[in-house]
């Protein structure tokens, strides 16, 4: 399960990836991707190695999730329960391993300087992290 998660999380990021350089180039915006550190980092091979270890953690979670509603017996619960505790747990282990990610890259020095300077500034951040909560 976790190489499914791994290989699906690494195809949408080589897709997506190669579609934000398609249009870089396209556009002959390469001087201000190059300038903008939070669009110099989405066509870096940063994003990669990100969507690799998301895809590995949110495989290994996915797992746990399954394996506490074998463990809980949740079978002998309504539907409606049953996808509510789930979906409650597997809402929380998201959150937990995007801040875990968060946390450990920064840590390590992983993301660009001045790349979260400039986002909160921003007329988008409310929608992105709305957009972070329903996804």
């Amino acid at each position: 399960m976790v190489l499914i998660w791994l290989f699906f999380s690494y195809l949408i990021s080589i897709i997506t990836i190669s579609n934000v350089m398609v249009f870089v180039h396209t556009m002959g915006l390469e001087n201000e991707a190059k300038q903008n550190p939070i669009a110099a980092y989405w066509v870096s091979y940063k994003q990669l190695i990100e969507a690799t270890l998301f895809g590995i953690g949110f495989g290994s979670l996915f797992l746990f999730v399954d394996f506490l509603a074998v463990r809980w017996n949740l079978q002998r619960f309504s539907f409606g329960k049953i996808i509510l505790i789930k979906s409650t747990l597997y809402l929380i282990s998201y959150t937990f391993l995007g801040l875990a990610l968060y946390f450990i890259l920064s840590s390590i020095g992983f993301f660009p300087e001045g790349i979260f300077q400039d986002l909160p500034k921003t007329p988008y951040f409310p929608l992105t992290l709305l957009s972070l909560v329903f996804f």
